[in-house]
């Protein structure tokens, strides 16, 4: 959750190979709105060349959190528990902090910060499903 695969959805909606185009489009909604299963289940589970990457930002975007709400104090932690957990991520983050736009800010950079660890993998992953439909076209 968290917009881990948010910037995931987004990417496959610009993918080349139409069956991540098309999972793009099924997965954006339920992404946006914390909704991980179809992305896990439709293109994640199964596949180390995605898994990879959503292993990495298991442990660098935790301590990013960790070093900016403790070591760094530039967004605050959650003071309340906020239970919706579908709310999308910037509007629950606000919530839960109080109003803080820092950290929403930090939500913001976490956000982009995922995307960056999914863009090369993502790439890599339309090339190679471009080159299968290509080649299942040729056959």
């Amino acid at each position: 959750g968290q917009c881990a695969t948010l910037p995931l959805a987004l990417f496959m909606l610009r993918a080349k190979s139409k069956k991540f185009r098309l999972l793009g489009k099924a997965t954006l909604v339920p992404s946006i709105f914390n909704i991980n299963e179809p992305i896990i289940f439709g293109a994640i589970a199964w596949n180390p060349l995605l898994m990879l990457p959503m292993w990495i930002q298991g442990i660098i975007l935790p301590i990013v959190t960790y070093l900016f709400t403790k070591v760094i104090p530039f967004a605050p932690i959650p003071r309340i528990q906020f239970d919706l957990w579908y709310c999308p991520y910037p509007i629950s983050t606000f919530i839960a902090t109080q109003g803080s736009i820092t950290g929403v800010i930090f939500a913001i950079l976490t956000f982009v910060l995922s995307a960056v660890i999914w863009f090369p993998f993502v790439k890599a992953y339309d090339d190679q499903k471009v080159k299968e439909e290509t080649a299942a076209i040729k056959a």
